[in-house]
């Protein structure tokens, strides 16, 4: 019996070293303070201007090795050989993973290894890749569970609160909203962790500032809260938190908890249902699709009776969960995509929503109303004032 490829081989080497695979691969473009425990951002050496948080390479779980390129997700993703292909090629071929075979060949000094020892390592690889998948199963239950308790400990009451001040400075009224949905939440004094000191492994060490935020609950298609979308408020709500001193490159909005194949429900289309019945709706219900929180409900000001959800940014557009009960899709497009790996991504999760065989219509703001609804009712109540 023929031992193990030379590909397996070489992988189970990679992943074994990760961590210092990166930190060679990447140089520079692997900040530790980009380290967090489960995953790695790392700035694409290959792009101009590219920035950490564009970029992940995940640590942790039966992913471990993966990486995307969150501009460019349909070419720049692959396993830990494709990700040493891309870095040292620049492209991801057969050409490009031969190299990448033979970088790892000799640094582990693959060749010398007899039949016995490549076998024996082999199957170490195998038991790990299982109890990876065990681990991830466990800690997606946990996340799930973290994410749960975290929103329900949030204030449900958000009129009059600094999340209701935030959103009328973005030129939306909740009072004026019908259907209005239970998935936006108030926390005072929420940790923003990508502030936190971290050693030199990227270990966490302590706490990070507190900002009020508002908190939205990610749900799955088994109606259960799966993580958490921060949006960190300056001082009464007044906008969003300067989290610029903490790196020039961070957002003061953050997910807690992987997001794929969820969605936020933020308005019912008129009804008052609950946020376990959300996706229990009329099998002609009509889903309009948006990337941000702040669009979702500027819809919902301008059209009251569509169902407005919310996927957190255009790589939950193409991992939103089937259900029975969606009876078609409005999906409004930005218009800042200037990019064609951006279209293509777009396209790409256009095409699979309309394999399901429901209407599918996109629409976006004409170009001069700014890149989106709530830019454009922004737009019109400066022009109003």
């Amino acid at each position: 019996m023929s031992g193990p490829s030379r590909f397996a081989v070489a992988k189970q080497e990679l992943l074994t070293d990760l961590e210092r695979v990166v930190a060679d691969l990447f140089g520079g473009n692997a900040q530790m303070r980009h380290k967090r425990g489960s995953t790695w951002n790392v700035a694409n050496p290959h792009r101009a201007n590219s920035k950490p948080k564009q970029m992940v390479v995940w640590l942790s779980g039966a992913v471990r090795g993966g990486f995307k390129d969150f501009t460019n997700p349909d070419v720049v993703k692959g396993d830990v050989i494709d990700l040493v292909a891309f870095v040292l090629e620049g492209r991801i071929d057969d050409a490009s993973r031969k190299a990448a075979i033979e970088w790892a060949e000799d640094r582990y000094g693959i060749r010398e290894m007899d039949p016995a020892e490549k076998e024996r390592r082999a199957q170490e690889h195998r038991e790990k890749q299982e109890e990876l998948k065990r681990q991830a199963e466990i800690d997606a239950a946990a996340n799930r569970t973290r994410a749960r308790k975290l929103f329900y400990s949030a204030e449900a009451q958000i009129l009059d609160t600094p999340v209701d001040i935030y959103l009328q400075s973005r030129g939306i009224d909740l009072r004026a909203i019908k259907g209005l949905g239970h998935a936006i939440r108030y926390l005072p004094n929420a940790e923003y962790w990508m502030g936190a000191p971290h050693d030199a492994d990227g270990k966490k060490m302590g706490k990070g500032p507190v900002f009020d935020a508002m908190l939205c609950a990610f749900i799955n298609d088994n109606h259960q809260i799966a993580a958490c979308h921060f949006t960190f408020l300056a001082d009464g709500g007044a906008g969003k938190a300067d989290v610029s001193r903490f790196g020039d490159d961070l957002s003061a909005k953050l997910m807690m908890c992987p997001t794929s194949g969820l969605f936020i429900p933020l308005t019912n289309g008129g009804s008052l249902l609950n946020l376990k019945e959300a996706v229990q709706v009329r099998s002609t219900d009509m889903w309009t699709l948006h990337e941000g929180v702040e669009d979702s409900l500027s819809t919902a000001l301008l059209q009251p009776d569509l169902r407005c959800i919310a996927v957190g940014a255009l790589a939950g557009l193409g991992t939103l969960p089937r259900h029975p009960n969606q009876g078609g899709f409005l999906v409004m497009k930005d218009n800042d995509w200037c990019k064609p790996q951006v279209e293509l991504q777009f396209n790409k999760s256009i095409a699979r929503l309309r394999s399901w065989g429901k209407p599918v219509e996109v629409a976006n703001m004409p170009d001069q109303w700014g890149k989106d609804v709530n830019d454009a009712i922004n737009r019109e109540t400066e022009h109003d004032g």
